[in-house]
């Protein structure tokens, strides 16, 4: 069933629902290997994305989880007799399967999403890293601009925390693939800044000395942004 079936276990990371807290809460526990049942996939996983509801399940904010991690990427090691479009060997991502700060998941193969040959071909084993950062935050950024609102070319857009993960994708969506006007991006920091611009944007407000309401009248000459 697996790459190696020596291996059996997996080691993976959870928190108690009596200790929940800091990173100090978090344990690392040893499981049998999950067996995939005739649905499901079985993955080894490369590398998991951090994200702000991982700390939100840690601290209990958001109740009832044990297992965290939602996102990662890796290489599939068996498949059910009736899941169909993946197979052993086949890389993988995805965003949505719980408990995902493990060596193994075992999920229904709906949430998980290939890994485009030519990311694989050149950055090799970078790939899985960039494949497990991207998709939470790289959903949340198109959806922000092709369904909350769809960008056009002649668009002006504001994306605030255009350093971090989500805001960064934001721009490059916008600018290079969707071609609009303009994107005006704040952060908090010069440092912030300089990866905003070569992000993309147009413009870039540092919020800690400016006004960015005023700034963004300024930019675009008293229009607003779309």
């Amino acid at each position: 069933m697996a790459a190696d079936d020596s291996i059996k276990k997996r080691v993976l990371i959870v928190v108690e629902e009596k200790d929940r807290g800091g990173p100090e809460t978090l344990k690392v526990v040893t499981q049998d290997i999950p067996t995939p049942n005739d649905n499901q996939v079985l993955v080894q996983v490369k590398a998991c994305g951090v994200n702000f509801i991982d700390v939100y399940h840690r601290t209990g904010l958001y109740p009832g989880i044990t297992e965290i991690g939602k996102e990662g990427s890796g290489v599939i090691l068996a498949v059910g007799k009736n899941v169909e479009n993946f197979k052993v060997g086949q890389s993988v991502c995805w965003w949505n399967v719980q408990g995902s700060y493990s060596t193994h998941i075992c999920t229904d193969p709906k949430e998980l999403m290939p890994i485009p040959e030519p990311i694989l071909k050149a950055h090799k084993d970078k790939a899985y890293l960039y494949a497990a950062a991207i998709p939470l935050q790289g959903l949340t950024a198109h959806y922000l601009c092709r369904s909350i609102y769809r960008v056009g070319e002649k668009d002006t857009i504001l994306v605030h925390a255009g350093a971090g993960g989500t805001g960064g994708l934001l721009i490059q969506i916008c600018k290079k693939i969707l071609r609009c006007g303009c994107v005006i991006a704040t952060v908090g920091s010069e440092e912030k800044a300089k990866i905003a611009l070569e992000n993309g944007a147009d413009y870039v407000i540092n919020y800690t000395k400016e006004d960015f309401l005023q700034k963004v009248m300024e930019y675009t000459k008293g229009k607003g942004c779309n």
